[in-house]
């Protein structure tokens, strides 16, 4: 499923969920008129990303080195994992006790760590282009979220997702969201069908739909990875409820197609049923 998905790619997905309003327009469950006018609104679609504490985030980029040091077989002096996983365990276990003090002095004693990882990283890859390409992207990651402040713009909240956003809709349960935005576009009336998603790039009207997109669609947690992955997951929610708007529609018209069949057989003989039927 995940090479057919990268092979596709998000603008071919995209005839996808054509396909579904064209079947939708073919079966009379929305009809042509309903799709002039549409509502058009913003939701976010959350990363599947761990709440982004400062310790939190030193220890995964301390883990991503050393990852990749395994991998190209580089020695370090030290790997500092031990002392990195310690030092988060007890940063949490004191931050909101008395021991604020103690926590603040374990997470200011693991900011200096990953500096002396890089620092050694860079002395034994110094000359090797090889080893200075595997290394460039993780490198300009973990020193992003050493030197990022409480109030900088265009922070990094994942290690293995830069494009994450903390995003705040004044939501009374959620504060804030950390993931990427994406639009709804549906149309703006209900049709006999149900609410349709026409694309996924007034308030109170799409709201509905995006909660079901949500509950019953897996938008709500994004999965999968990369910018391109967050669009794709956005337009198979959206083809994924229009289906299941289809299915729904296509039982209503069984339903309706036996019952006026039963109600012709009790009013018709059987041999004159099966003509009519014909």
């Amino acid at each position: 499923m995940t090479r057919w998905r990268k092979h596709i790619g998000p603008d071919d997905l995209e005839a996808l969920l054509a396909e579904t309003i064209r079947v939708a327009v073919k079966t009379r469950a929305v009809s042509q008129r309903r799709l002039e006018r549409i509502t058009v609104d913003t939701t976010v679609q959350t990363r599947a990303v761990a709440y982004p504490t400062d310790s939190h985030l030193i220890v995964r980029a301390i883990e991503w080195l050393n990852r990749i040091v395994r991998r190209h077989g580089v020695t370090l002096r030290q790997s500092f994992l031990r002392l990195a996983t310690r030092a988060r365990r007890e940063a949490s276990r004191l931050m909101y006790t008395r021991g604020h003090k103690q926590g603040l002095r374990w997470v200011r004693r693991l900011r200096t760590w990953p500096g002396r990882l890089i620092r050694d990283i860079r002395r034994k890859i110094a000359g090797n282009a090889e080893l200075e390409a595997a290394f460039r992207e993780a490198l300009k990651r973990a020193e992003k979220i050493l030197t990022q402040q409480p109030g900088d713009k265009n922070k990094l909240y994942a290690m293995h997702a830069s494009e994450v956003e903390c995003i705040g809709k004044g939501k009374a349960r959620a504060r804030y969201e950390f993931g990427v935005k994406a639009s709804i576009a549906t149309t703006h009336e209900r049709c006999k069908g149900g609410q349709w998603v026409l694309g996924a790039i007034r308030r109170n009207a799409i709201e509905p739909v995006i909660s079901h997109m949500k509950q019953d669609g897996l938008l709500e947690r994004s999965h999968l990875a990369g910018p391109d992955g967050n669009v794709i997951n956005v337009i198979l929610c959206a083809a994924g409820h229009n289906m299941r708007l289809l299915a729904r529609w296509i039982r209503l018209l069984l339903l309706i197609l036996l019952t006026k069949i039963r109600s012709q057989g009790e009013k018709y003989p059987r041999q004159k049923l099966k003509q009519i039927t014909c």
